[in-house]
């Protein structure tokens, strides 16, 4: 069955929390006081009309501070091939590292960052897939 990336976010401004829930995908929380980037992996697989696709939905009660950031990114990213050999994915630990070290800077740059350090990564390397980069500013 072919599966779909999912993300679901409830976001609750008075208590400071978000209710995350994703397959498929996952998201990383920029803690701005703490200057550090919090990765929440989610199980590959997606959401399908596979009998036990629910198994890969992944909940999570994220607590913030206003100022704090969110970085979702699709596979199109993460599964990016580099030019250079080996050849591998560009991956969540990269994407962590270039999102935490741009992401005091304002939510433009921090995306145009990740954006050219993916496009360096991949050369002239074939895209793979769709990319999708969404930030959100947590107030």
């Amino acid at each position: 069955f072919p599966s779909h990336d999912s993300v679901l976010l409830d976001i609750d401004r008075d208590q400071k929390q978000i209710e995350a829930v994703f397959a498929g995908l996952g998201l990383i929380h920029w803690h701005a006081v703490e200057l550090r980037a919090q990765a929440f992996a989610s199980p590959r697989g997606g959401i399908s009309a596979a009998a036990d696709c629910l198994r890969g939905i992944q909940r999570n009660v994220i607590s913030y501070r206003p100022g704090d950031r969110l970085l979702l990114a699709t596979d199109g990213v993460t599964d990016q091939l580099c030019q250079q050999p080996p050849t591998r994915g560009f991956g969540y630990r990269r994407l962590q590292e270039v999102f935490a070290a741009n992401a005091q800077l304002p939510l433009d740059q921090c995306i145009a960052a990740i954006r050219d350090r993916l496009q360096g990564w991949q050369g002239a390397q074939v895209r793979r897939d769709d990319v999708t980069i969404i930030a959100l500013d947590l107030k």
